[in-house]
């Protein structure tokens, strides 16, 4: 063994640790945004089932699922009771995920279903790869502008979002859901 790091998440984080920790602030509060939101649109699609979600575990979710593979979610209601129009999403089940899409806003958010949403913090829809997140924030942009320069920074090197995820796994703000290199991150709970 020459002591080469064995993968990208084995070597030391950013090359520039002082632009890694001014953008930090912001990658939690982008991963933090992910989360809920997942999170709150995987709730409805469990109300809108009548289901607790635990169900994905059992026989009868899968043969619904056989059948109901893709649709709409009910959008939310505004304050006079009217359908939100901004809050229509469509969901539909891709390898091993659930994702959600909403065309009005170009916003693709995706749930893993199976046992890898089940992690050390418990049970978390929002988990992330270091590929997605740049590409959940390449669109979640046009809604906060502000994440721009964080993308800017994350897009300078192809490797910097692999590097930022590990260096935030090394202070403990973020998990892996299991122990492959292909693994999805959870945020820590001191971290939301």
């Amino acid at each position: 063994m020459t002591g080469e790091p064995r993968s990208i998440l084995d070597k030391p984080g950013p090359t520039n640790d002082e632009d890694f920790e001014r953008h930090l602030p912001q990658m939690i509060a982008v991963f933090t945004d992910y989360s809920v939101l997942t999170n709150h649109l995987m709730a409805r699609l469990f109300r809108q089932l009548g289901v607790d979600q635990l169900a994905i575990y059992t026989r009868a979710f899968w043969e619904w699922y056989d059948e109901n593979e893709d649709g709409r979610l009910r959008p939310e209601r505004t304050r006079n009771g009217q359908p939100d129009k901004a809050d229509e999403w469509s969901y539909d089940f891709h390898s091993g995920d659930m994702d959600f899409t909403n065309v009005a806003i170009d916003i693709l958010v995706r749930a893993p279903i199976g046992t890898e949403y089940k992690n050390a913090f418990g049970y978390d829809f929002g988990l992330l790869q270091p590929h997605f997140f740049v590409n959940f924030l390449s669109r979640y942009v046009k809604l906060h502008p502000e994440y721009l320069p964080l993308l800017e920074y994350l897009r300078e090197s192809r490797d910097n979002a692999k590097r930022a995820f590990a260096t935030m796994h090394r202070k403990r703000l973020i998990a892996p859901s299991n122990e492959s290199p292909s693994a999805q991150y959870a945020l820590a709970p001191m971290a939301k």
